[in-house]
């Protein structure tokens, strides 16, 4: 039974340690919000740091509206390009310096005039 105890309180205190290291290594959010309405399909955000040398991407076919895609990084200073169709209309969105604190958060949000609105936002924790 003693085994157990500690067996079980180890895994424990690794799956502790490891949200933790997670949530302040990667603690930078971009979101991109569909306000528009309606369906946004093939939705992708990319980021790069400013020099190139890191990046990272995350797509979607389908963004109901009220859904929201998100990319957690741990770079400060970044860029981002936000490609996504809505109405039948390919379009992309650029973001030329995007300048993130630890723990800020960034949104792309998409609006029913398939125009972006792009800004710092607050963490909502969902």
């Amino acid at each position: 039974m003693k085994k157990v105890i500690i067996v079980t309180s180890s895994i424990l205190v690794a799956v502790v340690a490891f949200l933790c290291v997670y949530e302040l290594y990667f603690a930078n959010r971009l979101v991109v919000r569909n306000s528009s309405g309606v369906d946004v399909k093939d939705v992708t955000l990319s980021v790069q740091d400013l020099d190139g040398k890191w990046h990272a991407s995350k797509s979607a076919t389908l963004l109901k509206p009220g859904a929201s895609l998100v990319i957690r990084h741990s770079k400060n200073d970044t860029r981002a390009e936000l490609a996504y169709t809505i109405n039948g209309t390919s379009r992309v969105y650029k973001q030329n310096y995007i300048d993130l604190w630890t723990g800020e958060e960034w949104l792309f949000d998409i609006q029913p005039d398939g125009s972006v609105q792009s800004g710092y936002d607050y963490p909502r924790n969902d």
